[in-house]
Parts: C-alpha cells; sequence; structure tokens
C-alpha cells in the first residue's frame, strides 16, 4: 500500500491521515473476518484519543479502517477515503505472475491461521468453496476501484485476475466433486455386492 500512497500521495488532501489508516488497518491479523479490521481499527482509536487527535479526524480514519473488512465505498465517504480503499484493493490489478504469488500466499495464510496444516486437503476443499464465492463479489459492481486514477490503470487487469482466478477454482471444485461421485458409486457398488454376497 505504500508504494501507492507515495505515488499519489501529491493528490491527497490529509496524507497525515491516510498514512495512518495504511499503518493501523492491519496491525491485527488474526484470520478472523470483519474482527480483525474493527480489531485494528480499535487500537487505532485508542493511539489517536492518547495522542490527542482531533475527534473528527479519529472518527475519519476509524471508518476507513472498518471499511477494509467490505471493501464498500460510500457516497459520504472522502476523497482520500476513496484512494485508501483503492491503495488497499489494488493488489487485484498486479500482472498474472504477481497475483498467482498473492493468491498462494493468502491461502497459505490462512491455512495456518486457521490451523489446517496437518490437513491441507481439508483445507484445499474449503478453499474451493469459499474463496470463489467471496471474490466474485467484486465483480458484481460496476467498478471495483473507486477513482479515476485506478480505473484507468488497474480495473481490466483486476477484473481479469479475479475472472481467471475464479474459473479455476470452480474447475477444481468440479472436479473434486466428480470424483467423489465415481468414488460414491463404487463404494455403493462394492457394498451391494458385499451384502449379496452376505444374504444370498
Amino acid at each position: 500500500m505504500y508504494t501507492h500512497f507515495d505515488k499519489w500521495k501529491q493528490k491527497l488532501r490529509r496524507p497525515e491521515l491516510v498514512e495512518l489508516a495504511i499503518f493501523f488497518h492491519d496491525v491485527i491479523y488474526e484470520g478472523t473476518a470483519k474482527e480483525d479490521e474493527l480489531k485494528s481499527a480499535d487500537v487505532y482509536r485508542t493511539f489517536a484519543e492518547e495522542a490527542g487527535q482531533p475527534e473528527a479526524d479519529v472518527e475519519l480514519v476509524y471508518r476507513w479502517i472498518v471499511a477494509t473488512a467490505t471493501h464498500a465505498v460510500v457516497e459520504e465517504d472522502t476523497y482520500d477515503g476513496y484512494f485508501f480503499m483503492d491503495f488497499d484493493m489494488a493488489i487485484l490489478g498486479v500482472d498474472q505472475t504477481q497475483y498467482t504469488a498473492y493468491v498462494q500466499s493468502v491461502k497459505e495464510e490462512y491455512m495456518n491461521l486457521k490451523g489446517y496444516q496437518k490437513i491441507p486437503f481439508v483445507w484445499e476443499v474449503m478453499w474451493c468453496w469459499g474463496r470463489p464465492k467471496a471474490m466474485s463479489n467484486f465483480l458484481k459492481v460496476p467498478n471495483i476501484y473507486s477513482t479515476k486514477e485506478f480505473q484507468t490503470n488497474l480495473e481490466s487487469r483486476a477484473r481479469e485476475n479475479l475472472q481467471e482466478e475464479i474459473g479455476k477454482l470452480l474447475f477444481h471444485r468440479n472436479l473434486f466433486l466428480a470424483i467423489c461421485t465415481v468414488f460414491g458409486v463404487i463404494v455403493t457398488g462394492l457394498a451391494l455386492k458385499c451384502a449379496a454376497t452376505v444374504w444370498f
């Protein structure tokens, strides 16, 4: 995020607030959806109040941090808030190699945080079911990015990355279902054969 912050800093009206939001937005990272963002925002609020920041600024940064849980931007949000959200979403619009590495990193992080290191197969199944649903939400909105700058530079690439990732996951999910179906037919056939042997 700091790379994009440095690049677009001159366009921001309150860069110091955006920088605080960037620093604190993942200060708590336990792999718990929405709770991490709320906890991170609470840590920021405590810091800001102790530092004597104006209440209006505190509320603004707090709202930005919480918003990263859903990446939902509301019309009342500020110009800087749009940029902050786009900084957080910028990873979706990197080149294919970087995006693949990013997805793999997220997958491994969550597997470790959720305690599935010893049973990766179970996590693989859960990932193929849950990830497409989560990522497809980004494709349902008219624009992934809120600012013209990011829409121009990253929107198209981000949509391509998401569509490709979702396609691969759905393929693996359908393959798993097909294997389970075949396995179920084989087991059922063997069971019926055994039953016939026992009773007849």
